[in-house]
């Protein structure tokens, strides 16, 4: 997982390429995870919850577990 993550200097995050989907949200780390649900063979939902509740954990102050949870299986 490490290893496919591009820290563009000219970006303010770096970039992450998977080959299973697509996972975005506001902290890398979180991106990261969901992202690493999908290539172990979970599925968008599986991604969801797991990107949810790591935004939760690594930035806790603008989310909260429903409204994440919403907004990341609803985009």
């Amino acid at each position: 997982m490490a290893n496919n993550i591009n820290p563009d200097p000219f970006t303010t995050r770096p970039e992450i390429e998977g080959t299973f989907g697509v996972v975005t949200s506001t902290h890398w780390i979180a991106t990261a995870i969901g992202m690493a649900i999908l290539e172990k063979g979970g599925n968008a939902f599986d991604a969801g919850v797991a990107t949810a509740f790591t935004l939760q954990v690594v930035e806790p102050h603008p989310t909260a577990p429903a409204a994440t949870f919403r907004s990341s299986c609803t985009t």
